[in-house]
């Protein structure tokens, strides 16, 4: 046996520790370490509301962009007035409970342990400067690296219970982390991994109550829709998809020939409740802190936000309004926002589920049924919006949660046949694995505001991957502003070349350190490789007869 015989032995002696350390050494590499992204400081300012004496908007939030092009897509962020004259955030309130425990070490961290290391003139000085930012990285890498490493092993975990084989499991999860829009996400928009966390632990604990508890277990299932109702109402698109599953696992457990239309309604009753329970429960919360805010059960905040919007200027109704047509079709035809172009291992996926769907399972069906059932309705509920193609981020990221449960499950079918198909398919699925993965890497380096704003000034290329390939070269080569490529634009200047530009945090690091640039430098590009390799190796091995 050699050396790699004897790592993937120990590989699969422990998936789930594997694929979490792969996950958390993934981000490490690729995380800022703060909050690139808006919309999640304004979440986290919530969070402190929670549980200090802070607002929940800060004076120097409000951004809001003009009522153009740009502005309509990505207009900024809504001051709220509610209940007793104060002012309100807008979102949901799940990603700041989750982002609580790891608030609370921060501040315990920096006020407790530096206050006594520095000296205090530089402490109180500081006046949310430099240990702002630390406490917002504390919070950051204490908080959604162990999400992302229980979103890859609920992966792997989804795909035993889809009757996957470890090895192909473990392959398929190392896929999602790379060869889709995941890990961006996991990077940036740290939203949508929190919500394909419960969408795919909704499924994991469903399937589970198929096999032994299935009343606990779905109670759990049910926990964890509910509580992605409290990130995003239009969650509500995941509660569908996972009912079906529980009720359709009931009834094929069930003896099929004494089934009765009274066995199916006995069923329905109690797949409501046991699913429904939690669910409500979480409904209740969130409309318990609509009221609290807002006076109001039946409405949402985008009720508010539609008046605030319009005293500023934007079009009647904004954010709605949108063509309806236009905006459904939108995440599918469109150039620069198909859910094809940033995921495009779908094609694949779909393609195969349609040449194989007789051959799957059932509970392999209605999974991908519902993940597809999912998306179709997150086009029904957006397409109004002007909103629907994710503003300046990597692709319509409303849509993509449930494009990476298709693609995960598409991974685990393709690796399994793999060996089976004909060489001119393999090369097929090759080459589109190497513009999956490609798309996202290029995405990794630097915020995807750059080419939304390049297309706005006039850019001629007009594909966002070709110009993402093309700008970091320039930005490699140096000459990035000198041809022009900024379009005098401050925000894209601000973004690529400037000092404050969106570094990944161990480049930040060694700006910080430089005494211990070159040792940073080398740790980044060592775990870099070693990273590539394993996965590599372990998705090559996966391909294999056993």
């Amino acid at each position: 046996m050699n050396a790699f015989d004897r790592f993937y032995s120990t590989v699969l002696k422990f998936p789930r520790w594997s694929l979490a350390v792969f996950a958390l050494v993934l981000l490490g590499l690729v995380t800022r370490g703060d909050f690139s992204n808006g919309d999640t400081p304004r979440r986290l300012q919530v969070t402190h509301w929670l549980w200090t004496d802070q607002p929940q908007v800060n004076n120097a939030d409000h951004v809001l962009s003009p009522p153009n092009r740009s502005g309509l897509s990505n207009p900024g962020w809504c001051e709220l007035p509610g209940r007793n004259g104060e002012i309100f955030a807008q979102f949901g309130l799940g990603q700041s409970l989750v982002m609580l425990p790891g608030d609370m070490l921060s501040w315990w961290l920096v006020n407790r342990l530096l206050v006594n290391v520095l000296p205090p003139s530089r402490y109180v000085g500081d006046a949310g400067g430099q240990y702002t930012d630390l406490k917002t990285t504390i919070v950051n890498l204490s908080t959604f690296p162990v999400l992302c490493a229980l979103s890859v092993i609920l992966s792997f975990d989804l795909l035993l219970l889809l009757g996957f084989l470890p090895r192909i499991a473990m392959a398929a999860t190392i896929l999602l982390a790379t060869a889709t829009t995941f890990l961006v996400y996991m990077q940036n928009v740290q939203e949508n991994g929190l919500m394909y966390l419960c969408y795919v632990a909704a499924l994991v604990f469903t399937l589970r109550a198929s096999k032994h508890n299935w009343k606990t277990n779905l109670i759990i299932a049910g926990a964890f829709s509910g509580f992605g109702l409290l990130i995003k109402l239009s969650d509500i698109a995941y509660l569908g998809p996972v009912f079906l599953l529980a009720l359709g696992l009931r009834l094929e457990l069930s003896d099929r020939s004494r089934i009765s239309l009274r066995g199916v309604a006995k069923e329905t009753a109690l797949v409501s409740l046991y699913y429904g329970m939690p669910v409500l429960a979480f409904l209740a919360i969130d409309r318990y802190y609509q009221f609290y805010r807002f006076g109001e059960l039946l409405t949402t905040y985008m009720t508010h936000c539609v008046k605030y919007y319009a005293q500023a200027g934007y079009p009647p109704g904004y954010p709605f309004g949108y063509d309806f047509v236009s905006g459904f079709l939108g995440p599918f035809v469109t150039r620069n926002a198909s859910i094809f172009l940033f995921d495009p291992f779908l094609v694949v996926a779909l393609v195969y589920a349609g040449f194989k769907w007789r051959q799957m399972t059932l509970r392999q069906r209605l999974v991908l049924v519902g993940a597809l059932w999912a998306l179709i309705s997150l086009a029904l509920i957006f397409a109004s919006t002007y909103f629907w193609t994710g503003g300046l981020d990597w692709g319509p990221r409303h849509h993509l949660v449930p494009v990476e449960v298709i693609c995960l499950i598409g991974f685990a079918f393709v690796l399994r046949d793999f060996s089976s198909f004909r060489p001119w398919i393999r090369a097929l699925v090759i080459l589109n694995l190497v513009v999956a993965s490609g798309s996202q890497i290029v995405a990794l380096p630097m915020l995807a505001s750059v080419e939304p704003r390049q297309i706005e000034a006039g850019d001629p290329i007009g594909s966002v991957q070709l110009m993402r390939v093309r700008n970091l070269y320039h930005l490699v080569a140096g000459d990035f502003e000198r041809i022009g490529l900024g379009y005098g634009s401050s925000a894209i200047l601000r973004r690529v070349v400037s000092k404050d530009t969106d570094q990944l945090l161990f480049f930040r690091l060694a700006t910080a350190m430089p005494k211990f640039s070159h040792l940073l430098y080398a740790t980044w590009l060592i775990l870099l490789l070693s990273a590539m390799t394993a996965g590599v190796a372990i998705v090559s091995r996966a391909t294999r007869l056993p």
